[in-house]
């Protein structure tokens, strides 16, 4: 039995729902603990706000360049180093002490984190 063109689209809207249920869920779940976070790295809570504010909006931002890379170097390549990259800008992340540190590799890893989880 084919699916019509509705069908499709129908699930693909569906699909596109749940993602960005997932996609809140997750903030959800990070933003109860950023006064934990702020005071293990000795930062007010608005630098960690601001914090978590320039990762979303460095996600946001990559999503066109990231799809553009993707076009060019295939799904697999970019993932790979996609992945490579986010792992090394975050175990570096988890070893800073001062906030400033964190003004830095918080951000490419959310850039790298766009690289790899790249969908058509």
């Amino acid at each position: 039995m084919k699916k019509t063109e509705e069908e499709k689209q129908t699930r693909a809207r569906w699909i596109t729902v749940f993602a960005t249920f997932l996609a809140f869920m997750g903030i959800g779940i990070v933003d109860p603990i950023l006064p934990v976070i702020a005071e293990s790295i000795g930062a007010s809570h608005w630098q960690v706000e601001m914090l978590f504010t320039a990762y979303i909006f460095t996600m946001a931002i990559m999503m066109i360049p990231s799809g553009m890379f993707t076009s060019r170097l295939g799904d697999k390549k970019m993932m790979v180093s996609g992945l490579a990259v986010v792992t090394v800008f975050l175990y570096y992340a988890a070893y800073q002490t001062a906030f400033r540190s964190f003004l830095f590799f918080e951000p490419d890893g959310a850039l790298a984190i766009r690289c790899f989880s790249r969908r058509r």
